[in-house]
């Protein structure tokens, strides 16, 4: 029985160091695409530009609107958004990945 135990507590160690390593290189690559493509506009911090440029951090559209925000970074946006109880009516162009 205790070797049973220990065997489940290894297989779980390991099966959640893999996780954490998956999660740790997805951060990665969204960091490099945010470096990219974003940070011009939202900036380093995601607080973007006051009635320009929207915030990312903290953001309710985000939270909110998760599928319009997935669209926006595919095929852009243009029009006005409230983000945050402030309007942006700005354009956000689509972004080509490799």
């Amino acid at each position: 029985m205790k070797i049973f135990f220990l065997s489940l507590i290894a297989t779980v160690s390991l099966s959640c160091n893999s996780q954490n390593n998956d999660l740790k290189a997805s951060i990665d690559r969204g960091s490099e695409i945010y470096t990219d493509f974003c940070i011009s506009c939202h900036l380093p911090n995601g607080t973007g530009v006051k009635k320009i440029y929207p915030p990312l951090a903290n953001s309710d559209y985000l939270l909110k609107n998760r599928e319009a925000s997935i669209k926006a970074i595919k095929f852009g946006l243009n029009g006005e958004i409230i983000v945050n109880n402030e309007k942006y009516n700005n354009v956000m162009k689509f972004f080509r990945f490799k």
